[in-house]
């Protein structure tokens, strides 16, 4: 199952329709260039600008950026990763984590945000679910072994 950047971060809401939607456009246009900085990913001044103001917002927080994927992994923890995450994303994590070949059947998607959220520094317990900042670190190291996985692993 495919699913889009914008359908991803469709649950978010910062009490604000205009920010809720532009978060939506942000995520599209800076999921397209994902190793490009804000100015080089978008197409015009009047966009980056939008995207700086966005993230300036009072209303903004990685916290509320990221609450859907909390939600989503709260209410279907054995949903398939594949929903949310590309195979070269979860493939490399469960290497990096597990030391072992990754599975033919991908794992629930809970299992995998919390070995994306070990990457930032959460300790894997059942008693406890990750928090945003070592998520937004997981995220941002997954990001890079998965361009790894791409460039040098298996399937390349």
């Amino acid at each position: 199952m495919v699913v889009s950047l914008w359908d991803e971060v469709q649950g978010a809401n910062f009490g604000d329709k205009r920010l809720n939607r532009r978060l939506g456009l942000i995520v599209e246009e800076l999921g397209a260039q994902p190793n490009q900085s804000i100015p080089a990913a978008t197409d015009s001044r009047a966009e980056m600008e939008a995207a700086y103001r966005f993230f300036d917002t009072d209303k903004v927080s990685p916290e509320k950026i990221l609450q859907s994927h909390f939600d989503l992994c709260r209410e279907c923890p054995d949903l398939n990763c594949e929903v949310v995450f590309e195979p070269c994303e979860w493939k490399a994590v469960y290497m990096a984590i597990k030391k072992k070949e990754p599975p033919k059947t991908p794992p629930r998607l809970n299992d995998v945000i919390r070995m994306i959220a070990s990457l930032g520094g959460y300790v894997i317990r059942k008693s406890t679910q990750p928090g945003p900042q070592t998520l937004w670190i997981g995220l941002q190291r997954t990001h890079d072994m998965s361009t790894a996985w791409n460039a040098f692993g298996p399937d390349s």
